[in-house]
């Protein structure tokens, strides 16, 4: 059965939550990767951290699997605003599928 593959780069300090078509499939750490098997066809994946998600990724699994990194936004001089992530937590985020 195809897998997607979530590596996590940089350090968020936290483990956001990844979903895939609504549904958590396991925690993500910093410098891992979480696998996940699932059938064939169309899914939808999130990261969600706290009460905020990033936007959904649609992605095709075929016989393939799909490789994706989950990695914080938060860099650079957006450092100096971090505290103000605590109430928009879906921008701390960024999901990009890998080619």
């Amino acid at each position: 059965m195809p897998s997607i593959k979530i590596h996590r780069t940089g350090s968020l300090g936290r483990q956001p939550c990844m979903l895939v078509d609504g549904r958590p499939v396991g925690l993500t750490t910093h410098g891992a990767c979480l696998s996940a098997a699932l059938p064939p066809g169309r899914h939808v994946l999130q990261a969600q951290l706290d009460w905020g998600k990033t936007p959904p990724v649609e992605f095709d699994l075929e016989g393939d699997d799909v490789h994706f990194t989950v990695k914080s936004s938060i860099h650079g001089w957006k450092l100096l605003f971090a505290p103000f992530y605590l109430f928009a937590p879906h921008n701390a985020l960024v999901v990009e599928r890998r080619h």
